[in-house]
C-alpha cells in the first residue's frame, strides 16, 4: 500500500477535502509507514468472538467517554471506571458496563478517550 500517495487518501471516504502540505521538500520530507502487516480483525477473530459467551461485539459504535465508578475519588487518587458512554454511528447514545475495561483503541484513539474522560479525573482518566 502506498501511504504516501495523496490520491489514494483522496479516494477514501471524506478524502476529497485533503490537500498536500505546503512545504519545501528540500527541507522536510513527508513519510507514512506501517510497522506491521494489516490484519482484518473481523475476518481473523470474528468467529471466535461470536462464539465467546463472555464477549459482546458492538459494531458501528464509538466510545465517547469513560464514566466514573462509584468508588472514584479523584481528590484521593482513586479512580474507577463504571461504564463507557457510546454513540451509534446512526445516532443515539447508550452506556456499556462490565466487570473490567480494556482501553485498546490504538495510540491516538486511546489517548483521546482517556483525555476526554474528565468526569473520572479533571485532567482525564489517564492522569
Amino acid at each position: 500500500m502506498q501511504f504516501d500517495d495523496l490520491s489514494f487518501w483522496q479516494r477514501q471516504r471524506g478524502g476529497k477535502n485533503l490537500t498536500a502540505f505546503a512545504f519545501d521538500p528540500k527541507l522536510l520530507r513527508s513519510a507514512i509507514f506501517e510497522c506491521s502487516p494489516p490484519t482484518l480483525f473481523g475476518q481473523v477473530h470474528g468467529p471466535a468472538l461470536e462464539a465467546a459467551d463472555n464477549v459482546k461485539v458492538l459494531l458501528d459504535a464509538n466510545a465517547l467517554e469513560l464514566l466514573p465508578g462509584s468508588a472514584t475519588r479523584a481528590s484521593h487518587g482513586r479512580k474507577t471506571i463504571g461504564g463507557v458512554s457510546v454513540r451509534k454511528t446512526q445516532g443515539g447514545n447508550f452506556t456499556v458496563t462490565g466487570r473490567a475495561y480494556v482501553v485498546a483503541a490504538g495510540a491516538m484513539e486511546s489517548a483521546r478517550l482517556l483525555l476526554l474522560s474528565d468526569k473520572v479525573h479533571p485532567a482525564g482518566a489517564g492522569q
